[in-house]
This record gives structure tokens, sequence and C-alpha cells, in this order.
């Protein structure tokens, strides 16, 4: 993985929320085991914690957000920069609900709940 094309890749998705309203934090750090946040985004007092991923997506990614989301009481989100297969996109769907999860193949086309895709 080129670490320089995840951070661009990481920037790209932070500009693309802040162009549509909301207000942002980038690499969010918590005193919590869970980790960092990539981008935290606020709008109309909902909360999402995005985590960005620019090739690979593993379920240990999306499970750290997802339970941070939950224990924050922000909505957890994913956005992949390459297309998940469908079997992958059922089942992480149906495990973990209230997920949304945005790859290259609906991120321009999805309006709610993320005005900038």
């Amino acid at each position: 993985m080129n670490v320089g094309s995840e951070c661009v890749f990481e920037s790209i998705v932070a500009k693309i929320f802040e162009t549509a309203g909301y207000s942002v934090n980038q690499n969010v750090k918590l005193q919590h085991r869970s980790g960092d946040i990539d981008i935290v985004a606020e709008k109309d007092n909902k909360r999402y914690c995005v985590e960005v991923k620019y090739l690979q997506l593993y379920e240990r990614a999306v499970e750290r957000i997802y339970l941070t989301g939950k224990t924050f009481e922000m909505t957890p989100a994913v956005v992949v920069g390459s297309k998940i297969d469908e079997r992958k996109r059922s089942y992480y769907l149906e495990k973990y609900p209230d997920l949304i999860l945005i790859d290259i193949t609906n991120k321009m086309k999805i309006k709610k709940p993320f005005g900038p895709f």
C-alpha cells in the first residue's frame, strides 16, 4: 500500500465533507483503546465517524469504526476508494446495522444520509 495515496484520499474525502457544509476534524485521537478516527464529520447535530480506506477493507477496520461510533454516539461510516465485493458488502451491512458503506461504485450517487456524496 502507498501510504501517501491513502493520506491524499483521506484528505479528498474530508474536503468533500467540508464542501458539503460539514464541520470536519481529521485524525481524531481517542482516549479510548479503539484508536483514532480518520474523520469526524458533523452537520445538523448529526455526527459521523468515518474510516477511510484507499484500497482494501478488512473486517477489523469495519468492526473498530462501528464500535467506536456506538461508543461515542456517532453514525459509523466507511469510505473505500476501490470496489467492495457484493458478498462482503451484504455481510458488513447485515452484521453492522446502521453502518454506512461507500465505495467507488456508489460514492458519486449517494445523496442521503451523506450530502457530499
